[in-house]
């Protein structure tokens, strides 16, 4: 990538998350990919597993 593109994500530069405007309100994703300073792209990872004891009947 060059240097016109950012990313911001836990453990890479200030290491927090990235905000993006959401079509109702603000949304925080993991992985946030600027370019000239434009949010271009965001990724919410989330995982399963998380409360699978509780929720098992809701997942599949």
């Amino acid at each position: 990538m060059g240097r016109e593109y950012k990313i911001k994500s836990l453990g890479v530069g200030n290491a927090k998350e990235g905000k993006v405007d959401g079509r109702y309100m603000e949304k925080i994703v993991d992985i946030l990919i600027s370019k000239n300073e434009n949010d271009i792209a965001g990724i919410a990872v989330k995982f399963v597993m998380n409360n699978y004891s509780h929720n098992f009947n809701n997942y599949f």
